[in-house]
């Protein structure tokens, strides 16, 4: 499935086995950004899925607002890398052929014969120029970052989740995701990351649902937490020498006992 990177001018970049940016001309999408690296992010395709890979940049990466070092992407996601900022699109055919926009959405029809009075004439116009404004401000509030494809699958209640792992600990941990609630036609989401000492690491749920969480760091059994995970909720956890933290970033904890995957309410 064809991607591409598009910024803020609406240049186009396609993306391949092994797309990278930052400030060195050798790069695939090269940036005159002075707070780009001269290698600063990977993006490459595996299997139809998208990946972004941080390359120890000096100032980070940001998708959606989030730092990140490894994540999975999707049409619609913001890259933020120093003061510029690259869209995920999806391509119709070849890489680098993008599909066109959607059209604005046309004004309503006037009313054959007669039956439309005067009032309903006016009605007739102002929901037509409703419908344009809406159709318009949607386009350009796309076209600036300001609504993607995730937000608006928030507001019905069907956006993804995202996951932050913190590894404070001096050794690797393991951490498994099983989706607890996947159909019964489906293979459910299982996937295993493994985070470094001092490092974090950012994971996407793309469906709402019910998931589990084991961490490990070799043999050693650290905790589990089984989530109820929504649209939109954001989940921090940090590893610590003597325990696992939990911590809903749209809404904090109030109880102590909820700040700690063995004791939280949260983690049942």
């Amino acid at each position: 499935m064809p991607y591409a990177l598009r910024d803020a001018q609406g240049h186009q970049y396609p993306v391949g086995a092994k797309t990278q940016i930052g400030r060195d001309r050798t790069n695939q999408v090269a940036l005159t950004d002075p707070q780009a690296s001269r290698v600063h992010a990977t993006v490459w395709e595996e299997q139809g899925t998208l990946f972004l890979r941080d390359e120890r940049s000096a100032n980070g990466t940001m998708v959606n607002g989030h730092p990140v070092q490894q994540t999975g992407l999707r049409p619609g996601d913001q890259i933020l890398i120093g003061n510029t900022t690259l869209f995920v699109v999806q391509t119709a055919g070849p890489a680098g052929a993008v599909s066109a926009p959607a059209q604005p959405v046309q004004g309503a029809p006037k009313a054959k014969g007669r039956g439309c009075g005067r009032w309903l004439l006016v009605g007739c116009l102002v929901l037509g120029l409703g419908g344009v404004v809406l159709a318009v401000g949607g386009f350009v509030a796309y076209q600036s970052g300001l609504l993607t494809v995730d937000s608006a699958l928030n507001l019905i209640g069907l956006g993804p989740a995202d996951v932050e792992v913190d590894n404070f600990r001096d050794d690797t941990i393991q951490v498994a995701i099983v989706q607890l609630d996947a159909p019964a036609d489906s293979l459910p989401m299982e996937v295993s990351l493994e985070i470094n000492p001092f490092d974090i690491r950012t994971y996407r749920l793309q469906n709402p649902g019910r998931y589990r969480m084991d961490f490990n760091a070799g043999a050693a059994d650290l905790g589990t937490c089984t989530l109820n995970v929504k649209s939109g909720d954001e989940f921090q956890f940090v590893a610590l020498p003597d325990g696992i933290v939990i911590n809903p970033v749209d809404d904090p904890v109030s109880v102590g006992s909820d700040l700690v995957v063995a004791t939280s309410a949260l983690c049942r």
